[in-house]
């Protein structure tokens, strides 16, 4: 299944609500614990293999979870897992508590 543009946030999303094994046993996320997941400039593309459970992202991706920011040209995701691996002018952002950034850059990452 390949999707383009806006249906990879949409998918994704979706993909990463599937995480849960019990969704009325799991309360809402508050908007801080909310996983945002957009394509870099609106080309980006998203397949997901509900087989595998796994999804992929490409052509530009940011993840953006509590006080941390993922960008990179390619993500993969593991349902199963919950493991990402990220590629490609990979950057990872993160401000603490004190209010200090922390930047990360590397051609791939992996992030649990």
């Amino acid at each position: 299944m390949k999707f383009t543009s806006l249906g990879i946030a949409i998918l994704l999303t979706a993909a990463s609500l599937a995480l849960a094994q019990d969704p009325a046993a799991t309360p809402a996320a508050a908007p801080e614990e909310e996983i945002v997941i957009t394509a870099a400039d609106g080309q980006g593309e998203a397949e997901v293999d509900f087989a595998t459970g796994e999804a992929t992202a490409r052509n530009g991706v940011i993840i953006r979870y509590r006080d941390t920011t993922l960008r990179a040209r390619r993500v993969r995701i593991d349902q199963a897992t919950q493991n990402l691996w990220a590629e490609g002018d990979v950057q990872i952002e993160r401000r603490d508590e004190t209010g200090n950034v922390q930047l990360w850059r590397g051609e791939s990452a992996r992030y649990n």
